[in-house]
């Protein structure tokens, strides 16, 4: 029985054509592009963490967008929403830094599944998801 990040991570591993990399190592990437401590860069790290889980496929440009917007609406001082928008920009390098090393985090690892599955037309005998059974007979 595995989870579904498990079931990500051992399909992308079969068929995935990048290095999948551990999420303890994302904040030391983050402090390199940042040049922030480890400190903030862990920050940095499980806010693009959220971002990819609760917005898979969100350019960051829109992301970018929607917190700016958010910031105005709250009447949030330029200088107060300077933290956000300097971690917007180090989100924006992340993905670049990865593929420009053939690397692939535990997200988008999930996110490239879907269509995996579809390739390679994988069809489990029996899915449990919450407690509910499916079958797909």
């Amino acid at each position: 029985m595995m989870t579904i990040k498990q079931l990500s991570k051992k399909l992308y591993s079969l068929h995935g054509n990048k290095t999948p990399i551990s999420g303890l190592i994302i904040p030391i990437i983050i402090s390199r592009l940042s040049g922030k401590g480890m400190g903030f860069s862990s920050i940095i790290s499980s806010f693009i963490d959220e971002i990819k889980q609760y917005r898979p496929h969100k350019d960051i440009e829109d992301i970018r967008n929607e917190l700016k917007g958010v910031f105005e609406d709250l009447n949030v001082p330029e200088e107060g929403s300077k933290r956000a928008m300097e971690t917007i920009e180090v989100f924006r390098k992340y993905p670049e830094t990865l593929t420009a090393q053939h690397l692939i985090d535990e997200n988008d690892v999930m996110a490239e599944c879907p269509a995996i599955i579809s390739r390679h037309n994988y069809s489990p005998a029996l899915f449990i998801l919450d407690g509910v059974f499916y079958s797909p007979d």
